[in-house]
């Protein structure tokens, strides 16, 4: 075998090598076959002795096949490279000696062949004899098979064929090798970049250490993503007597672990500021609390924690993108980011203190343009007041839980959105152009519509809105969505996108309100809850049928996609036999014409929905009838011919592309060109 299959061996000490399930890439012969063997053994611990016979053949046919392959040109994604064609060369000539030793001391002998009853076989009254091969003195087979780590049942005969042929091959027929003549390095760098784009990190690093314009190239992507944790020993709490502990022992345990904690904290923070060249390439900096999972630590622990933090964000000024998950929020810390030149915040289940500082006077975060808040406990609510330090906000993402379709009424939004000095200090109205809600309850939506009203009564402005999703578990009423559109009026003619996710009512008199209300409206989302108690969007039988809905939609004079989750069954008949029964049944060549099946009586019936809605609507270019957030939708697309148009299905993963694109609204790539104040 190759000088690569034993050092292999050698780490995995002769076992399973389970790093082969890491990667699905063949990148030498035969690791795919590899690859199978090993997962049929996890599943089956009883087969460690087969699988290492069978790996081992592979080895072997994969050393014979890589030397064979550099002279025929054709090899696998290692490459044909003029330093591992000398290796492979000069392995095998090794081999090839030993193996010529083995022939030289081969002694051939007969024995009868047996039945599985271990009796020997007769034909035409004599024994039937097999041949084989012993070495004299045994003592070199044992020392060559653990040399070259070849199984005992691998047959002589076999082995030594196969050399042979190779030597042939290479060496007697003279054949040069086709050594590759373009390397990775080689590529243009935009190709680069798309490598290692879609690479893993453990596969940049392993990459970037190969040679110095790869080391460029992904040190880069390596630490555009860094992430910072309040990490803790889990296995102590697993432990069985953490159970049984007193309760002030425990307390000491908690305080040893936190302790452990905070000073791996700052150790990390010290090494990032020590490392100016790690620092200039953090795009976006993660910090998770694990903490949390062992009980809420006073505002003054995370104190000092934050203050790091913030010394941390003063150096990184190349950072776009803060993640919170969760952390609690102190001062100290949302003050560092008004330093930065900061896009996006993400803030995930945080509590903060902030709420009892908004009279203070912080400098405010003018560069990020757009917050996520997850709300997960009633604790995480006083993270809303880091909106007031954000005024130029332009998306807004609210989300209740992770997990929306088990949501309760007492994990919802903050109701002191209703109190005039909450809503008068926290107004994002002035500049926001994406809101995106979702996870909460639906007595929610008219609270919303409050917050709005209210700040819009103590100092009018123009709303801004250009992209609206709203995503409830247990649905919206017709009433409270009427008083939302209704409040959204304003921003009628720059409104582009819409999703409603979770309608209780679905009558075509909603489309009308939409159109009237946002004429030059590119896109819309509809999905309809077919019970109270669904909690989840699929397929659903919408109260009118579709030509009732298409009528509707002509209104809309810009439309270029509308998605929706009409149920629809997979063929609808056609008018085909009624024509036929009014032609009287025409005879055709002097015989009674049958009627044709298939193709003219049924056609797909979500085809013929798409088609109905393009003929209404003459902007529309997408019909999307969607069937749930983890299954693939039927999208159709316009194609226009000889002045003639239809609609085409797409192929899963372009329509699926599609769809996800119309439907988040949280892409900063996409806003609109307002001059921030």
């Amino acid at each position: 075998m190759d000088s690569e299959d034993e050092a292999r061996l050698l780490r995995t000490k002769g076992g399973i090598p389970i790093q082969l399930l890491l990667s699905d890439m063949e990148l030498r012969l035969y690791e795919d076959k590899e690859r199978i063997l090993v997962r049929k053994c996890l599943e089956d611990s009883t087969k460690k002795q087969v699988l290492s016979e069978d790996l081992f053949v592979l080895r072997l046919r994969r050393f014979f096949s890589t030397i064979k392959g550099f002279h025929q040109g054709k090899l696998d994604l290692s490459g044909r490279h003029n330093e591992r064609y000398i290796s492979v060369k000069q392995r095998f000539l090794k081999f090839y000696r030993d193996v010529q030793q083995l022939e030289h001391a081969a002694v051939p002998y007969h024995y009868p062949l047996r039945d599985e009853k271990n009796r020997v076989i007769i034909r035409n009254r004599q024994p039937v004899y097999i041949q084989d091969i012993a070495i004299d003195p045994p003592q070199l087979l044992e020392d060559f098979r653990k040399r070259w780590h070849i199984d005992e049942r691998y047959n002589l005969s076999t082995l030594f064929r196969e050399t042979a042929d190779v030597w042939n091959y290479v060496f007697v027929k003279r054949r040069e090798p086709k050594l590759q003549k373009l390397c990775l390095v080689d590529l243009p760098t935009e190709l680069l970049l798309v490598i290692v784009e879609n690479a893993d990190k453990d596969d940049l690093r392993r990459l970037g250490v190969t040679c110095r314009v790869l080391n460029q190239v992904c040190f880069t992507l390596v630490f555009e993503s860094y992430t910072l944790r309040l990490s803790y020993n889990d296995k102590v709490l697993t432990d069985p007597g953490y159970a049984t502990m007193p309760p002030a022992q425990r307390q000491s345990l908690y305080a040893s672990l936190t302790t452990d904690s905070t000073t791996r904290f700052h150790r990390d923070v010290q090494y990032l500021l020590s490392r100016n060249d790690i620092l200039c390439r953090i795009h976006k900096l993660t910090l998770k609390n694990e903490l949390f999972s062992l009980g809420h630590n006073p505002p003054s622990f995370y104190e000092p924690i934050d203050h790091a933090v913030k010394t941390l964000l003063r150096r990184t000024l190349n950072i776009r993108e803060l993640v919170l998950h969760p952390w609690f929020i102190t001062p100290s810390l949302f003050d560092g980011t008004s330093i930065v030149n900061l896009k996006r915040v993400v803030i995930q289940k945080s509590s903060s203190n902030i709420d009892r500082h908004l009279e203070s006077e912080w400098a405010p975060c003018v560069s990020v343009q757009e917050l996520s808040l997850t709300i997960g406990h009633i604790t995480d609510l006083d993270s809303w007041g880091v909106i007031k330090h954000l005024p130029n906000l332009r998306s807004l993402s609210i989300c209740g839980r992770d997990f929306w379709w088990s949501i309760s009424r007492d994990a919802t939004l903050p109701l002191r959105a209703l109190h005039p000095h909450f809503a008068f200090s926290v107004n994002p109205w002035r500049t926001l152009e994406h809101f995106y809600l979702s996870a909460i309850c639906s007595g929610e939506v008219a609270r919303l519509v409050q917050w709005i009203t209210l700040v819009q009564t103590s100092s009018p402005f123009p709303l801004r809105l250009t992209h609206l999703k709203i995503s409830i578990g247990n649905g919206i009423f017709e009433e409270d969505l009427i008083l939302l559109l209704d409040q959204l009026r304003q921003s009628g003619d720059l409104m582009q996108n819409i999703v409603l996710d979770g309608l209780h009512e679905a009558e075509p008199g909603l489309l009308d309100l939409i159109a009237t209300t946002f004429p030059n409206l590119t896109s819309l989302t509809l999905l309809y809850r077919e019970s109270p108690p669904q909690k989840r969007s699929r397929p659903a039988n919408w109260p009118y049928p579709s030509w009732e809905y298409a009528q509707h939609l002509a209104q809309f004079r810009k439309l270029r996609f509308f998605g929706w989750n009409f149920r629809v069954s997979m063929e609808s008949p056609t008018p085909y036999a009624l024509h036929f029964f009014e032609n009287g049944y025409p005879e055709f060549e002097g015989k009674r014409q049958e009627i044709p099946q298939d193709v003219h009586m049924f056609e797909d019936a979500e085809f013929t929905v798409a088609r109905l809605m393009g003929v209404n609507c003459t902007s529309l270019e997408v019909v999307a009838l969607l069937e749930g957030p983890d299954a693939y939708p039927s999208v159709y697309a316009k194609e226009t011919e000889n002045n003639r148009s239809t609609f085409v299905r797409m192929e899963w993963e372009q329509g699926r592309e599609i769809v996800t694109k119309e439907t988040s609204i949280t892409n900063t790539a996409r806003y609109t060109q307002f001059a921030l104040h």
